[in-house]
């Protein structure tokens, strides 16, 4: 009797407001008709969307992360008070959460922690935002990979033990950058010098260095080779400087 009643129906997406449109194809002609404005609202809880501010933090840094509650499409579920367990991916190379390791939804849905990252540059992990009441609800961050901080000092990686003075030693004297957790600084290009000093790293006018005493690092390491130490017997220690 030219009526048609679809029931039931479910529309699904993002939060808003539609109209859901009625058509009908005959030969050439098409024929359509729309409901009244139909306001779409957000579902029931689902997962949580966890992003955090910094995915490449300096090893040791602090990153914070936030778990939005949202529907199975996305749309952000705003309820308050909804506790949030917070961990990881990486199990090995672990960082830490702030005390006491979970916190709980705001008015918007979301809940926030400050997790400090691993000391060690190149771990990559994930943050893990896990409903208590609900563990089903859960959501995991894209990767965070850590990476070395500023140029801190030099660490000797090959050196030889034993030289004649005035005697060429071919043999390799390499340094790395290191950051201040003890990172290699991959990145540090700089040139570096050699010098002697004594055993407690003071000036010393006994000994000297020749041969290879400047090099350009590449990728955060340098090879000094070959080197001469010239001077009086005795014990000494070689210096690598950037300025």
């Amino acid at each position: 009797a030219g009526s048609g009643t679809f029931n039931p129906t479910t529309i699904t997406g993002t939060v808003g407001s539609y109209k859901v449109k009625a058509s009908y194809t005959s030969g050439s002609d098409t024929f359509t008709g729309l409901t009244d404005a139909i306001s779409l609202t957000a579902g029931p809880a689902a997962k949580y969307l966890v992003t955090v501010d910094v995915a490449g933090p300096v090893a040791g840094a602090t990153v914070t992360a936030s778990a939005q509650l949202a529907d199975a499409q996305g749309n952000a579920v705003a309820e308050s008070g909804r506790q949030v367990d917070w961990s990881e991916t990486n199990l090995v190379d672990v960082g830490s959460f702030a005390a006491p390791g979970y916190s709980s939804t705001d008015g918007s849905g979301i809940a926030t922690i400050v997790f400090t990252s691993n000391t060690t540059s190149n771990v990559a992990t994930a943050i893990v935002a896990t409903d208590h009441a609900t563990v089903s609800i859960t959501g995991t961050s894209g990767t965070v990979t850590t990476t070395w901080g500023a140029l801190h000092h030099f660490t000797k990686t090959a050196q030889y033990t034993t030289t004649a003075s005035g005697v060429s030693k071919a043999s390799n004297i390499t340094f790395e950058a290191r950051d201040s957790n003890n990172n290699r600084v991959e990145n540090f290009t700089g040139t570096v010098g050699l010098s002697v000093v004594t055993t407690a790293g003071g000036v010393t006018s006994d000994a000297s260095i020749s041969g290879t005493t400047s090099v350009a690092f590449s990728a955060g390491s340098g090879t000094f080779n070959p080197t001469t130490i010239t001077g009086t017997v005795g014990s000494y220690k070689v210096k690598a400087s950037y300025t």
